[in-house]
């Protein structure tokens, strides 16, 4: 009778050819059979199972015997280290404790090493009992060496994954491969993983990063054309990544819509500057953009201007090129007289009268080209004489007549002209001269000009005063460029011979016409004063001192 007052009175023997009864639950077809007997009574004395082979009940009514721990049947009691394993007591029991003091029917456990764990459970008859497992704890297996973690590859290139592992493992690759090592040349960043077992099943996983390394240097180029001129466009994008495909923008918009490819060909309808986009498409990079101004030339719009037409005078010529887009940076010209040049701005030396074609050719810095012809008149200076009476003296001719009398000087033109202009202004074609010295006179036509000068002196020794010059300034500028000697008591001709402060001659004349400029042997004498010596046609001589200033 116990203590629920119920006589049990049945035989029961379980062999024990397992070494727990957990190996019982996991083992559904453990034999059962009587051999030795063993009758007591069920109370609330704990009962251990493990004290002998075989044991005998005597019950009343028929007795169930279940395992008390359950072990997880997908991790067994042998497990690798680093996994775990539930174990499971007996269902319906009125309490648990574990041997780690949990008091839940289940625990999870992560041994490191070879471990006993045991349960006590006390059934809803107060009726206490105890069961014990061993779980086996395999090591997982070493990794001797290995390369880095990751590694890093230019696109295109290999590099070489590898592990070193103990004698008895065997090695897989997420690749297929069983080898240490194996080689690799993704296109992409690529993690590789190998798998590691050892004889004891157990097994461990290393991955590996391969990053892939791109450039990309996106760029195209564009040739330089004039307005309705064709336009190339060429991608020349550096990259060692895969270029799937090319879209171009052409009108600005933002749209990458409007060509495709490498090469593109395209007649912009204006001149300027053309922003023109270029999208690239890669296999692995990431797309990129680029834009640039593409100029398109005008044409440029030549022309010239030009002022002094007279001969044997310089002509200059000015360019009136207007360019829109670009600037002028190459010219020639042609003067239509044989002689060219390169400048911008230039000018030419007609030695003939007459008509002349003019050419200016322009080219800008985008290589659009014009050119225009002018015709170009070069008119001569007008041609005359001076006449006193029915004779004609030249430039810088002499001539004489009495003293107290008066002198009728005419302009001889011998073609058109516009107008004369002498020495005081007047514009008529006569003068009349009552006094010696020089007179000039200039005559105009077409804008161009011709001046002549001539020296009227008095005939004989008449009258009084010395009027030889004893100062004069040879400069070019028109007024006392040459020595003159207008001493009514000298008689022409006469002999000049100009001496230096060191009484070397430096001129000589044997018939002196007013026409010394202050030259010695073609080259102009330095500012100083000097000596002149004049003999005139009386024999009578003449000395004095004359001063040059430059």
């Amino acid at each position: 009778m116990n203590k629920f007052g119920i006589s049990i009175a049945v035989l029961l023997v379980i062999a024990c050819f397992y070494a727990s009864l957990a190996e019982v639950m996991e083992k559904k077809s453990a034999a059962i059979s009587i051999t030795h007997s063993y009758v007591t009574k069920l109370n609330n004395q704990i009962t251990d199972l493990h004290q002998a082979d075989n044991y005998s009940f005597n019950f009343d009514n028929h007795l169930n015997v279940n395992p008390l721990i359950q072990v997880d049947t997908i991790l067994r009691d042998t497990i690798c280290l680093g996994d775990s394993l539930v174990l499971t007591a007996a269902d319906n029991m009125q309490s648990y404790l574990w041997s780690n003091d949990s008091t839940t029917q289940s625990i999870q456990v992560f041994p490191i090493e070879n471990t006993f764990y045991w349960v006590e459970i006390t059934d809803q008859n107060d009726s206490t009992f105890r069961d014990t497992t061993y779980v086996v704890v395999n090591p997982i297996p070493l990794i001797l060496g290995s390369s880095n973690d990751t590694l890093s590859i230019d696109a295109g290139t290999d590099t070489i994954v590898w592990v070193d592992v103990e004698a008895d493992a065997t090695i897989l690759w997420n690749t297929g491969s069983t080898e240490p090592q194996i080689e690799v040349s993704p296109t992409t960043n690529t993690t590789y993983s190998v798998e590691i077992t050892n004889a004891s099943g157990c097994s461990t996983r290393k991955s590996f990063l391969v990053e892939v390394n791109y450039f990309v240097n996106i760029a195209f180029t564009y040739d330089t054309v004039c307005e309705k001129g064709i336009t190339t466009l060429i991608n020349t994008t550096l990259t060692n990544d895969s270029i799937t495909y090319i879209l171009w923008d052409l009108n600005s918009d933002g749209q990458f819509n409007d060509a495709e490819g490498d090469t593109v060909k395209h007649v912009f309808d204006t001149s300027g500057n053309h922003l023109v986009g270029m999208r690239v498409y890669f296999m692995a990079s990431p797309m990129n953009a680029t834009y640039n101004a593409v100029p398109v030339g005008s044409l440029p719009r030549v022309d010239f201007e030009y002022e002094n037409t007279c001969q044997n005078t310089t002509t200059f010529f000015t360019s009136l090129t207007v360019v829109t887009t670009g600037i002028e940076n190459q010219w020639f010209w042609q003067f239509g007289d044989g002689k060219t040049d390169v400048f911008q701005n230039t000018s030419n030396f007609y030695v003939n009268q007459g008509s002349y074609d003019v050419q200016l050719k322009v080219w800008t810095n985008i290589g659009c080209f014009d050119s225009i012809v002018k015709p170009v008149t070069i008119y001569g200076l007008p041609e005359f004489a001076f006449r006193i009476g029915d004779s004609l003296i030249g430039n810088d001719d002499t001539t004489y007549f009495a003293k107290g009398s008066t002198l009728i000087v005419s302009v001889d033109v011998t073609a058109n002209y516009d107008s004369v202009v002498w020495y005081d202004g007047s514009t008529e074609l006569a003068i009349s001269i009552t006094t010696a010295g020089i007179y000039d006179a200039t005559v105009y036509n077409k804008g161009c000009s011709n001046t002549l000068r001539f020296v009227a002196l008095n005939k004989g020794s008449a009258g009084g005063g010395t009027e030889i010059m004893n100062l004069f300034t040879p400069n070019g500028d028109g007024f006392n460029d040459v020595w003159l000697v207008n001493n009514p008591s000298v008689t022409f001709p006469i002999k000049v011979t100009i001496y230096s402060r060191g009484g070397q001659s430096v001129y000589a004349s044997e018939s002196y016409q007013n026409d010394w400029d202050g030259q010695s042997k073609g080259n102009p004498l330095p500012q100083s004063t000097y000596y002149y010596v004049i003999q005139d046609a009386q024999g009578n001589a003449f000395k004095g001192p004359i001063t040059i200033i430059r």
